[in-house]
């Protein structure tokens, strides 16, 4: 075995040496490494066997192809070695584009201009979402308001809306404290309420429990574009549907200001139909929803915000559209669809007259769905560090809302109002800066201030969740409230 196991090595090195000479004859003095060996040899069995093809081929000159017998090849003879499977196949015709920078990928890691760099992932828009909710993307600042509780909140006993202001505790006082303008240095100085100012970056408002029941925006990016008409976005929110009726303004439990609400409604009616003042101005507030206009825009930053920040409301919604258009009332069905996106109503508050800005009293939007948030967007041109800071009153809070922003709230739970800070004496210097004794100057009253609300009424929701009227349901023994604790555990903890 020993002998036999030597000659095999000892044939194997003769066979590479046969290898390395035949080379070396046919190309010239070159060094070959000795695991180059085996794999050159291969290549030359498979070039004898192209080249057997052409007599007329210089090298292969010498060898004779058909009776078996090879001519003077060099001083040794080739090793035996399988012979390859060579397959000759007809090049395609196909035609292969010239080369043109400019048709060039950015993907093609390997053309000229580009580097060598991963092409940029798809973003998930899901999950993208679902950051955004949970405040692991674009983490807001978080503000505490110990006194609000929404794991009991203040609404009827059905629980589809929230508690009347008749029904509220001390809102003659406020009400009183209001008309005088100390209100306030009341809440700020005797009751130690939480002011939440401007500083460029978003806030969740959450309660004692750690529920977000409220957010406020950054002021958006798209506030200062120019339209293609030359105007800038935020000159377009003026009144676009012509003045109210003095009736109607004495109606408004809001203030003397100008106000108009739109789109669909119960109030009072056996099934869901449009409010009179968008029929009678049906024209105005459909050209306000066209694509190119302000108010659209608005309408879609709100909803989009809504279905990031509480897309337990939005599902709400969704589900309220889906099951409108299931009744079998064809009249039901063509309005089930919000008009505003995410939103039934729609109401634009500006000035008129002799009233030059919106500054609300203190109210409660009793008629609105409960566990809903409204959609607050200010515009106009006043200075926000001194007017109309809203209040939250059983929350404790006051809030900055300069021009631009978006504030989302519970606006039936709470009592609300605006008030002005200029009344505890503030001073800033006019840019906004920790005033010096040297640029103090007292605050002054600036005109000029409305806002865009989108909000949802209870008796929509009642509609459909119930599938009849309250009347209708409880006629037939069934139950007529609202599960609210479904709706408050939607609400995103932090």
């Amino acid at each position: 075995m020993a002998s036999s196991s030597k000659r095999r090595r000892s044939d194997t090195g003769s066979e590479e040496q046969t290898v390395v000479d035949l080379v070396q004859e046919w190309f010239g003095p070159i060094q070959i490494h000795d695991g180059e060996v085996v794999k050159m040899a291969g290549d030359l069995c498979e070039l004898l066997l192209m080249r057997t093809k052409d007599s007329d081929d210089p090298l292969l000159a010498h060898v004779i192809h058909n009776d078996g017998n090879s001519s003077s090849l060099p001083s040794t003879t080739l090793p035996l070695f399988k012979k390859p499977h060579v397959v000759h196949a007809e090049r395609s015709q196909q035609h292969i584009p010239s080369f043109t920078p400019s048709a060039v990928l950015p993907r093609d890691v390997y053309s000229e201009g580009f580097t060598m760099k991963r092409p940029p992932r798809a973003r998930r828009a899901k999950q993208l979402a679902k950051d955004i909710a949970s405040g692991r993307h674009h983490n807001p600042d978080t503000v505490v308001a110990h006194n609000a509780d929404m794991v009991h909140p203040l609404t009827t006993k059905s629980g589809w809306a929230g508690l009347d202001l008749r029904y509220r505790k001390g809102k003659e006082w406020l009400q009183e404290q209001w008309v005088k303008r100390s209100l306030v240095r009341c809440l700020v100085l005797d009751l130690k309420f939480i002011t939440i100012p401007y500083k460029g970056k978003s806030v969740a408002i959450v309660d004692r429990n750690g529920y977000m029941f409220a957010f406020r925006t950054e002021v958006p990016s798209f506030w200062n574009e120019v339209f293609k008409d030359g105007k800038l976005f935020s000159d377009c929110f003026g009144v676009a549907c012509g003045p109210r009726s003095k009736d109607d303004v004495d109606a408004n439990n809001r203030g003397d200001h100008y106000a108009m609400v739109v789109g669909v409604d119960r109030q009072n009616k056996p099934v869901p139909a449009r409010t009179k003042y968008h029929l009678d101005h049906l024209a105005a507030t459909q050209a306000l929803m066209h694509p190119d206009t302000a108010i659209f825009r608005v309408v879609k930053f709100a909803s989009s915000v809504t279905r990031l920040r509480f897309p337990g409301f939005a599902r709400r919604v969704d589900d309220c559209c889906a099951s409108l258009k299931k009744h079998p009332l064809e009249a039901v069905r063509v309005l089930a669809e919000p008009d505003y996106d995410l939103y039934y109503n729609f109401c634009i508050n500006g000035p008129q007259r002799d009233v030059l800005g919106v500054s609300t009293q203190p109210h409660v939007d009793g008629k609105n769905l409960a566990l809903m948030v409204c959609a607050v967007f200010v515009w106009g041109t006043f200075n926000h560090k001194e007017k109309a800071w809203l209040v939250l009153w059983e929350a404790g809070l006051i809030i900055e809302l300069p021009p631009g922003v978006l504030m989302l709230y519970p606006s039936s739970l709470f009592i609300h109002c605006n008030v002005d800070m200029s009344n505890l004496q503030i001073v800033t210097t006019p840019n906004g800066e920790k005033p010096t004794p040297a640029t103090a100057s007292p605050l002054k009253g600036v005109p000029g201030r409305g806002s865009v609300v989108l909000f949802n009424q209870a008796t929509m929701f009642q509609f459909a969740e119930n599938g009849s009227s309250m009347k209708d349901a409880r006629s037939q023994g069934r139950d007529t409230t609202s599960d609210n604790a479904i709706h408050i555990a939607s609400l995103p903890r932090k």
